[in-house]
């Protein structure tokens, strides 16, 4: 028996602003391609409490007489204040996610983390990736990307046929400190 993925194509354009590093990009790029079945908007012109996600899906309303769309899933990449994700797990029912190097999480103070009770409804996804080298295939030019998966949150990332790196996603949980 032969079975073949799916293969989905998307045009996706990323644009770095002045104060946005390299890594960030490639983070919302990654969380991207790993919700890439979720209709996800990037850096949508939109604000919730004050706060503005890095990806964002909307769902229809709940409530028929609701005019609002509902959140649906709220992605943030890289570095962003605890605040922030207590703010959104309090006053919000959408799923919320947080990106960032595998690394980072390792060396975050989780007793820290664990002060702002609600952090525990947070999704905390460590990547482990080769971000040098995709760094430097973004600065050559808008490349054609493929995301292939290789098995359950394993996955190669080709940048105009040229493999970049291997990825990885671990979703980490308070409580593995």
């Amino acid at each position: 028996m032969n079975l073949k993925k799916e293969k989905i194509t998307k045009r996706l354009v990323l644009r770095k602003n002045r104060n946005e590093s390299y890594k960030h990009i490639i983070i919302k790029l990654l969380a991207f391609l790993h919700n890439l079945n979720q209709d996800l908007m990037i850096e949508p012109n939109y604000r919730f409490k004050g706060y503005k996600p890095d990806l964002l899906r909307l769902d229809p309303p709940l409530n028929p007489k609701q005019i609002e769309p509902e959140i649906g899933l709220w992605i943030e990449c890289k570095t962003v204040k605890l605040q922030k994700l207590d703010d959104l797990v309090r006053y919000s029912t959408a799923k919320i996610i947080w990106y960032h190097d595998l690394q980072y999480f390792k060396r975050l103070n989780f007793k820290q983390l664990k002060k702002y009770k609600r952090l525990t409804e947070i999704h905390m996804i460590g990547i482990n990736a080769d971000y040098s080298f995709i760094a430097n295939s973004l600065r050559g030019g808008n490349p054609t990307w493929e995301f292939l998966e290789l098995a359950d949150n394993h996955y190669e990332l080709y940048a105009d046929g040229i493999m970049l790196s291997k990825i990885d996603f671990v979703e980490l949980q308070l409580d593995d400190s």
